[in-house]
């Protein structure tokens, strides 16, 4: 977004939006994220669905130490394993 300029309303400037392959991507996967929400609801108690979105703390944990190298904690390690003990309850159930 920094590459972006400041904002107009020109169509060159609409148009190097929609080039933007990183922002385009961004797009696209939160519009699948969207889909996949939906389907859950359609298809699951709202109960069992909600807790699942916590999985997504330890996809950012993962993130985090192995793709931009950041040092994580240990207890943080211990808070994703506490997350995916309780994820693991609720489906079970």
């Amino acid at each position: 977004m920094n590459r972006m300029g400041s904002f107009e309303w020109t169509w060159n400037y609409f148009k190097s939006l929609l080039l933007n392959w990183p922002l385009a991507a961004c797009g696209v996967g939160f519009g699948s994220a969207t889909i996949l929400w939906f389907y859950m609801l359609k298809n699951f108690d709202f109960s069992l669905a909600y807790p699942i979105t916590s999985l997504s703390y330890i996809f950012g944990m993962f993130a985090a130490a192995f793709i931009f190298h950041e040092t994580v904690p240990t207890t943080r390690w211990i808070g994703v394993v506490f997350i995916v003990i309780g994820v693991f309850f609720m489906v079970k159930q």
